[in-house]
């Protein structure tokens, strides 16, 4: 009885398999995790095909780890896992080496948000956490290379969401780093080596492609990265590397932030519009044509104009909110 019970409330720890490369691709907008039935069973027997699970490197100072997606695939034995290229390369392990891969304690999206991803795509991009600039004058923000606001089809200044194998963080800018950002970052790097450790030592990231060519770097600060909950408990010989520092996660943008942006642009005007031409409208006329008392068509004027009121000051609210608070 104690034991059905501790296993109803203790965390499945996976399975450790061999690392191989990926031999089909059912999903095309996630990193695949691909695994025979059995080795499913050994990580987590509620887990099924499609359902996300983190990838781990078991054999370095580092464990660095991400999420991909379940796909079952009889090519492998027991002991073997298709995994990307680009996902063992964010983790640091080569091909023919180990990894666990465990349940995932990253929430599922709401139906809403899923939606909103298919209808405005979506391209997700992993990313070598940084630290930020310290002090970095900006509240809640991210800061990635023009080149990954191209992948993630975003301009500087919209929001993105951030995702490790355990958490989301979602509101966050992204802004740019250039100039005087990367000149603090390089004089900081110099004077502080340790503090600032080369993620190629730390994953030994070389090992897996024979280049010192990683993913992009995103710089975040303490409090997202805390929010990310990406600490590795076997990192004690920098603070930087508790703090999070060398672990990839996952970005793409922020598509309730920019259907926001698009119904202010094209909605709101047209709301607007359309009450003001209703409000114009004769109330004699509107009463016969609708066969209603001139108090009830007043009444519904009233009522329009309170509602496109309401709407520009939502229009103005979120505008500052916008262009000041984020």
């Amino acid at each position: 009885m104690l034991l059905s019970i501790l296993n109803l409330t203790m965390p499945s720890e996976g399975t450790v398999v061999t690392a191989r490369q990926t031999q089909q691709r059912n999903f095309q907008y996630h990193h695949n995790i691909e695994v025979n039935e059995d080795s499913l069973n050994d990580i987590d027997e509620n887990l099924d095909q499609g359902d996300f699970v983190a990838v781990e490197n078991v054999e370095n100072d580092l464990s660095a780890e991400c999420y991909g997606r379940i796909d079952i695939c009889d090519e492998f034995d027991d002991s073997e896992a298709g995994i990307g290229y680009t996902l063992r390369y964010a983790i640091g392990t080569p091909e023919g080496k180990d990894v666990r891969i465990k349940p995932t304690q990253l929430s599922k999206r709401n139906l809403l948000q899923r939606f909103s991803d298919r209808i405005f795509g979506v391209r997700r991009v992993i990313c070598r956490v940084r630290m930020a600039v310290e002090p970095d004058p900006g509240f809640r923000v991210c800061r990635i290379s023009e080149e990954t606001r191209e992948l993630l089809g975003i301009n500087e200044g919209d929001h993105v969401v951030l995702e490790s194998s355990t958490n989301r963080v979602r509101d966050v800018k992204a802004l740019p780093i250039e100039g005087t950002t990367e000149e603090v970052k390089k004089r900081q790097k110099n004077q502080n080596p340790e503090r600032y450790p080369s993620c190629f030592d730390v994953i030994d990231i070389e090992e897996v492609r024979g280049t010192r060519v990683d993913i992009p770097s995103i710089y975040v600060d303490r409090d997202i990265r805390e929010e990310l909950e990406i600490r590795d408990d076997k990192g004690d010989n920098s603070d930087a590397i508790n703090e999070g520092v060398c672990y990839p996660i996952v970005v793409y943008r922020d598509t309730s932030n920019l259907f926001g942006r698009i119904f202010l642009d094209i909605a709101t005007p047209l709301i607007i519009a359309a009450a003001a031409a209703v409000i114009g409208l004769d109330t004699q006329s509107l009463s016969t044509a609708l066969g209603l008392s001139l108090e009830l068509v007043l009444m519904a004027k009233i009522s329009i104009l309170s509602l496109a009121v309401l709407v520009a000051i939502f229009t103005i609210w979120h505008r500052m909110r916008i262009s000041l608070l984020d």
